[in-house]
């Protein structure tokens, strides 16, 4: 059989994908750094046919080594693993904006008599529209320039060149005038917990001002966080390029219908479009799904059309 890299989830569970209906399917895990024994021979269950899974919590992140065995037969060993936090199984841990059942049902394909599903063992597998519906939510956060999700935008840099004039640089009055527009709206509350940072150049290294200055309207700076604007009282960024550098979280609370909709269409289009995808659509389904795609384009491009976004300087 060939090498596959074991499936483990640090908050639930681990997953091995091997023979089916093999008996007493035991499961080892072994830390790399150090070859220690994370977990000992503990036995898995088959939850589908040659899919098996032990619920199990890593401790700690780093690199496993997964290997299994069965009472037919020695240890066999999967791929080094690196646990680096809630890691996607049968299921997205990321969040997106549609899920794999919205796009069977764009798909509208029957099977057997019934809606196609994806799983561990279908073509594509679950696991591979999972990653699909990944980049189709992260291709719309492009396209838009917005997101309907918590997204993190690392050390962006920004420019400060207010006006000239004294009058609009001076004063508690006039802090409107001493303001940097972020690159996005929707603004995350700060939170140096979740790695929040805004730091101005100070002419000789970067100063943090969530920890050395006050957030508030009476106090050194504040936010609109609904417009993404930062307005500076007690603080003052110095005027030239790079002034300010940030990391923050922006995204809205709820995904649109039609976003989602949208969603579910890139990667029904992607799946009709591909030849693997091809042998389970009924015959005479091929010309229908590549006319649907070029249906679901239009619909696409008018949807992301009316969500894009500008940066208004």
């Amino acid at each position: 059989m060939a090498r596959e890299k074991a499936l483990v989830n640090s908050a639930e569970y681990l997953l091995i994908k091997a023979g089916a209906g093999l008996p007493d399917v035991k499961v080892s895990i072994i830390d790399v750094s150090d070859d220690s024994s994370e977990l000992t021979s503990t036995a898995m269950t088959e939850v589908n046919s040659g899919l098996y899974k032990y619920s199990h919590t890593f401790t700690s992140t780093g690199t496993y080594l997964v290997k299994y065995s069965s009472a037919s037969g020695g240890w066999e060993s999967y791929d080094v693993y690196e646990v680096v936090g809630a890691v996607s199984t049968s299921e997205s841990a990321v969040t997106t904006y549609c899920d794999k059942e919205d796009v069977a049902r764009i798909l509208g394909i029957m099977k057997s008599g019934s809606r196609l599903t994806f799983s561990a063992t279908s073509l594509p597998t679950a696991d591979e529209v999972n990653e699909m519906i990944e980049e189709a939510s992260d291709e719309i956060d492009k396209i838009t320039k917005h997101a309907w999700r918590e997204v993190t935008v690392t050390d962006e840099l920004y420019d400060y060149f207010p006006p000239r004039f004294s009058s609009y640089n001076r004063g508690y009055s006039n802090v409107e005038h001493r303001s940097i527009h972020f690159n996005h709206r929707k603004l995350k509350t700060l939170d140096t917990g979740e790695g929040d940072k805004i730091y101005l150049w100070t002419g000789t290294e970067w100063d943090d001002i969530i920890t050395s200055y006050t957030e508030g309207r009476a106090d050194d700076f504040w936010l609109d966080y609904n417009k993404g604007i930062i307005f500076f009282k007690g603080v003052n960024p110095s005027r030239q390029k790079n002034a300010m550098k940030a990391t923050y979280r922006f995204g809205e609370a709820t995904v649109p219908t039609d976003i989602r909709k949208c969603c579910a269409k890139m990667v029904a289009m992607e799946l009709s479009l591909t030849s693997d995808f091809s042998n389970v659509v009924p015959d005479g389904g091929g010309d229908l799904l590549s006319k649907r795609a070029t249906i679901w384009q239009k619909d696409i491009d008018r949807i992301l059309g009316e969500y894009k976004e500008f940066l208004i300087i």
